[in-house]
């Protein structure tokens, strides 16, 4: 329901109007000659428009020039109450204070409809005002998204670069090339995770990120997705994994778990000290199944935590590590893709955990994990 700001110094006009007007919107109608001061501490932006009349307007223009122009470029509409003898007074000063006049004596129907003529106005000046602001975020996380990937980009083709001429240098050392061509796999390995974190992004951005569950062995997945992270490091990463004994066929999107775990586990690799345990523990709840990801690395600010899920944003104490921060972003869509639920406890140069609650339907009859240990790290 709209709010109706009545200044109007006439008693009767007053009562009039409220008459009227009430049961169709939300009316604010102090007093002129007892209320003038707490009137001036007012703030437009709580009512959507103001009625007022010659006595009042006289009292208050500053006041009401000062609101409107607070308020710009949203229209605050401002209807003045007049006499027909004096419409021959108005000055051109006059229409930079109001919008319209209501020449007394008044019309019901009339007024009634110039009111959502104007609020409709009001309405349409604060859809544009919010899709500017949309267009102007958009355009700088544009700026930003070309900035961080750049920079992203650069250094695994600079790496890739530097290996090609290594290699035309010692073109009959087996040794350099060996190790050339293992790192330049490796910068390979990661301009790939780059363009389909992208890829992801912009799918899930558009709305077109797909959600295709079917069975899985949940123990094989993780024993390979830890396989593969394992290899992508030079020196490969402390990673342990924790198994329930027996684990279900579970009905999950592949992909988008992968996703959800590989970021999860990299991030714990990439914010903890080498030779730091990161440790991966899958547990079934009821009709859901639960991955925990724990780390002993730098952990997060507090005042970092609420932007953590928001597309590029980065911790404060990240420094110098790489990084686009589309990960977690790619993570939450991944998860509300599923219709779970992710958490996180984290504390500085202590280490974080990440719970991710994932409902299960018709789950399948339940089979041995690969290793027979009930709760065993790899």
């Amino acid at each position: 329901m709209s709010r109706l700001l009545l200044l109007l110094q006439q008693k009767e006009n007053r009562r009039l109007l409220s008459q009227w007007l009430t049961g169709n919107y939300q009316l604010v109608s102090p007093s002129i000659e007892t209320d003038l001061e707490s009137i001036q501490a007012l703030s437009a932006s709580d009512f959507d428009l103001c009625l007022i009349d010659g006595a009042a307007f006289s009292q208050l223009e500053p006041w009401l020039k000062n609101q409107r122009q607070q308020l710009e470029p949203i229209f605050w509409p401002c209807v003045l109450l007049i006499t027909r003898s004096d419409v021959n007074l108005a000055t051109r000063q006059l229409w930079q204070s109001v919008d319209d006049l209501a020449i007394t004596p008044l019309e019901k129907i009339e007024l009634q409809a110039r009111l959502e003529i104007l609020l409709r106005a009001r309405r349409l000046s604060q859809q544009l005002q919010q899709a500017n602001l949309e267009l102007q975020r958009a355009d700088e996380t544009k700026s930003r998204f070309v900035s961080i990937l750049s920079h992203e980009f650069r250094n695994p083709l600079n790496v890739v670069s530097g290996f090609v001429q290594l290699l035309e240098r010692s073109p009959n050392d087996p040794e350099k090339q060996a190790f050339a061509l293992q790192r330049m796999r490796r910068s390979i390995g990661k301009l790939n995770e780059l363009v389909e974190g992208v890829l992801v992004y912009s799918r899930a951005d558009l709305g077109k990120l797909k959600f295709d569950p079917h069975s899985l062995d949940l123990g094989e997945f993780c024993q390979q997705l830890l396989a593969e992270l394992r290899l992508s490091y030079t020196t490969p990463p402390n990673l342990r994994l924790d198994l329930p004994e027996k684990m279900p066929q579970t009905p999950l999107d592949e992909t988008l778990l992968h996703h959800i775990l590989s970021n999860l586990l990299s991030n714990a690799i990439k914010y903890s000290a080498p030779e730091s345990p990161v440790r991966l523990a899958v547990r079934y709840q009821a009709e859901q199944v639960l991955f925990e990801v724990h780390d002993q690395g730098i952990g997060i600010p507090l005042a970092d935590q609420p932007d953590l899920f928001e597309s590029f944003h980065r911790a404060s104490n990240v420094k110098e590590i790489s990084g686009t921060g589309l990960g977690l972003s790619i993570v939450k869509e991944c998860v509300d893709r599923h219709g779970g639920q992710i958490s996180f406890e984290s504390q500085p140069n202590v280490g974080t955990i990440f719970t991710v609650t994932l409902p299960v339907q018709n789950r399948q009859t339940e089979s041995r994990c690969p290793d027979t240990a009930a709760s065993k790290a790899h």
